[in-house]
Formats: structure tokens, C-alpha cells, sequence
């Protein structure tokens, strides 16, 4: 492959401009590397091959790839990854899972299997070899279509803002935590594509990807170019900014939320959170929601199992007589006991 033109440099420096201005990598850290094989995976495990060559940087890289047993040519993208992987002298994890089997385990769409026995092995992998942290390929573009899926659905400003730059992610098995990181978050895919193209560096497509029975190809190739050619046509740069605004105003009421929580708080154990029900009251609703979710986040309650639905319930209790319970996801149960609110293991 050849790097020769501003194409690349452009779209390196703005790699190494959003790990930078957001500490994503240290300097010498480990870092599993997810790659399917598609264009956009295999832009970030060369941008950071190149940018791991930088004695300032040195980061040690280790390839993740996971076959869903979806498609036929899943076998043949394994294959790819193995051969990049080698060809970049690096490390990699390979591994297969069933996900037509686990949604119906699941009782969920294709879609949400293939998303948890994908997170389940990355956060697994990392942890068994010692990555702190796991660096996924989504896109400024991926981000518009999540948090276009996401308002359709009713979400809250938390889901408005899109995908962070980093977040904790821990395996079903439990352990430590590990980081996702995007390094490629602040790049549109045109760009991803021009970087590719310019250094000759090819990638495996994905059919599936085509296939407007999934949510997200609905929203990419149908919903988004109605939307462009009928109402705005800048409509992605549009949610970006409302996504960009979402992110602020969630960061400042979280802010907001983790001081009233502080004041809240009577006793932390191990598996149970004594709150101030009047405290919490006493809060605009937004912000003694926000509190409520951060205490659920505290006892580790997973975040895909924790609904809007939860929060209203929870904040009703503070207003409830003595003796109110509600069941939360983790085996929890919330209660009103006086003037409290606790929140223990049942």
C-alpha cells in the first residue's frame, strides 16, 4: 500500500487530532483493534498501525475479529483480517458465535444479537489480553443514523447525543471494565473512503449492509436520501448539531445531578444506596432523574437493561408512602423506608 497524497495526511492528522484532544491512547497503551473487514474497520487499523510507528505514540495494537455466522462469506472476511493483520505484523483474536441462536435465546432481532455477542467478546478479548482498551470504527456518519434511530424511538436527551468517544464497556461474565474508544468519530465516511482509495488499501463488502430490512440500512439508504431530497439536504450536518447540543446540555444536567446526588446520599454499601427522598424531591425532574440514573449506573446496573420506564418508576417512589417498592433490572429492588429512598440487591 502507498500513502502519497494530502488525502491521507488529512485524514491521519484528524485521527490523531480527536485521540489527542480526548486522551483516547497513552503513549505505549494496548489496545484491541476491532476489524470485520469493512472499509471503515480497516481505516482504523491502519490509521493507528501508522500512527503506533511515531516513537511518541508506540502504541502496542492487537486485531479482534468475530464471525457472526451470518453470511456465507464470513469465512472469507476472517481470512482477510488474518492476512491484514499479519501483513501489519500484529497480534489477533479470532473467534466465532451463532447469532441466529442467540437472539432467539434472546428473544431479539438479529440486529441486537449480533451488537451483544460482539461487545461480550470484545470486552472478554481485551480482558484476557490485557488491552485497556478497545477501539471501534464508527463514524460522524454512524453517528447521525444513531441518533436519528434513536428520537424516532422516543429516546431521552442522553440518546440524542449519539455516541461518546469513549465509554465502559464489561463482559457478561463480569471482570474489570475496559474503555471503547472512536478514534474515527469526527470523520466522515467520504473521508474514510478517500484515505483508503489514495493509499491503494482494499476491504471486504458487506451485502448485508445493502439490505433495507435491517433498521439502520432503512435509515442510511432510505430514510436519510428522502429526507435529503425532500426536506434538507445538509439534514446529516443538521443532527450532528443537534446531537452536538444534546451532548453539552446532558453533560451540564449530569454535572448538576452527581452534586444533588452527593447531597442525597445517606449510605453506600457494597449492593445498597441510601438516598434523601425529600433531597431528590425537592430537584427539577430532569436533574433528580439524571441523579437517579447515575445511582443505578453506581450499583452497576447494565445500562441496556435499565428503561425510561425504570426512572419514572423510581421517581414516583420519592413521593410515595412508606413502604413502596419497585423492581429494577440486577436483581434490585428500590423502596420507600421514611424519609428514604434505598436501593438494594433483593
Amino acid at each position: 500500500m502507498t500513502f502519497p497524497n494530502a488525502e491521507t495526511t488529512c485524514f491521519l492528522d484528524r485521527v490523531a487530532r480527536t485521540i489527542d484532544e480526548a486522551c483516547l491512547i497513552r503513549p505505549g497503551q494496548h489496545v484491541l483493534v476491532a476489524c470485520s473487514g469493512g472499509a471503515d474497520s480497516v481505516a482504523l487499523l491502519t490509521a493507528l498501525t501508522r500512527l503506533a510507528e511515531d516513537p511518541r505514540r508506540r502504541y502496542v495494537l492487537t486485531v479482534a475479529h468475530l464471525n457472526h455466522g451470518l453470511r456465507e462469506a464470513a469465512e472469507d472476511d476472517a481470512a482477510f483480517v488474518a492476512d491484514l493483520a499479519r501483513e501489519h505484523e500484529l497480534e489477533i483474536v479470532q473467534a466465532s458465535r451463532d447469532v441466529s441462536s442467540l437472539a432467539e435465546q434472546l428473544g431479539e432481532g438479529i440486529e441486537h444479537a449480533a451488537r451483544e455477542a460482539r461487545y461480550d467478546f470484545l470486552a472478554a478479548t481485551a480482558r484476557d489480553c490485557g488491552a485497556e482498551a478497545v477501539a471501534m470504527a464508527h463514524h460522524a456518519d454512524d453517528n447521525v443514523e444513531t441518533a436519528l434511530f434513536r428520537m424516532l424511538r422516543g429516546s431521552a436527551l442522553r440518546g440524542l447525543a449519539g455516541m461518546p468517544l469513549r465509554r465502559g464497556l464489561r463482559a457478561s461474565d463480569g471482570g474489570a471494565a475496559v474503555e471503547i474508544i472512536r478514534p474515527l468519530l469526527h470523520c466522515r465516511q467520504d473521508t474514510i473512503l478517500e484515505f483508503l482509495r489514495a493509499g491503494s488499501i482494499h476491504w471486504r463488502e458487506d451485502e448485508t449492509n445493502e439490505d433495507p430490512a435491517y433498521k439502520r440500512n432503512f435509515i442510511r439508504h432510505e430514510l436519510l436520501p428522502t429526507i435529503r431530497w425532500h426536506v434538507n439536504q445538509r439534514v446529516d450536518e443538521a443532527v450532528l448539531r443537534l446531537s452536538e447540543i444534546a451532548r453539552q446540555a446532558e453533560t451540564y444536567i449530569a454535572g448538576q445531578a452527581d452534586t444533588l446526588l452527593r447531597k442525597a446520599t445517606v449510605d453506600i454499601a457494597a449492593d445498597a444506596l441510601t438516598l434523601s427522598a425529600m433531597k431528590l424531591a425537592a430537584a427539577a425532574p430532569i436533574v433528580r432523574t439524571t441523579a437517579l440514573r447515575l445511582a443505578l449506573e453506581r450499583l452497576e446496573i447494565p445500562q441496556r437493561d435499565l428503561a425510561t420506564e425504570h426512572l419514572h418508576q423510581l421517581d414516583a417512589l420519592l413521593t410515595s408512602g412508606d413502604g413502596a417498592t419497585v423492581n429494577l433490572p440486577g436483581d434490585l429492588q428500590a423502596r420507600r423506608q421514611g424519609t428514604q429512598l434505598v436501593i438494594a440487591q433483593l
